[in-house]
């Protein structure tokens, strides 16, 4: 839970890239260190925050270039 609130408060600040590469690391670690409910569930929130941290990369990755205006 600590991982997915510091990731969080890297997709408030717009730092989506270091958010994801926290849930990177707590998934890896949940993986190895959970068993049944807890490491469902905690898995569970990690790829939500994950999903919505990607999702915001890509927006801005689509974003159409403002053209100069002069």
């Amino acid at each position: 839970m600590a991982a997915r609130d510091e990731a969080g408060t890297f997709l408030n600040s717009g730092d989506c890239v270091g958010g994801l590469a926290i849930v990177d690391r707590a998934v890896v670690e949940a993986e190895s260190a959970l068993r049944g409910h807890d490491r469902a569930y905690g898995l569970g929130i990690l790829h939500l925050r994950g999903l919505t941290l990607a999702g915001r990369i890509k927006a801005l990755l689509n974003r159409p270039a403002v053209a100069c205006s002069r």
